[in-house]
């Protein structure tokens, strides 16, 4: 029976991968910390789910970019200029 670690190449390909995506981990912390936030605020500010996705997509892609548009989004929408709490 052969396992998954069974040949060199495919442990190889698994350290290739953990290479690339472990100088990224903290970026993704964040971005689902500030995510999680978002959707928590909105739902506090009555802002419109279906608005807050693409600020969601762009905190996933672009971080703080993301997180200005959403406090852009919800100052128009909700009225409510800083947030109260992170």
């Amino acid at each position: 029976m052969e396992t998954v670690f069974s040949t060199c190449s495919t442990v190889a390909a698994l350290g290739w991968l953990l290479l690339v995506l472990a100088p990224r981990w903290h970026y993704f912390a964040f971005d689902l910390f500030i995510g999680s936030w978002e959707v928590r605020d909105a739902a506090r500010h009555q802002v419109p789910h279906l608005l807050v996705v693409p600020c969601l997509i762009l905190t996933f892609m672009l971080g703080p970019i993301g997180l200005l548009g959403y406090l852009g989004l919800r100052t128009w929408k909700a009225g409510t200029p800083v947030p109260d709490t992170v």
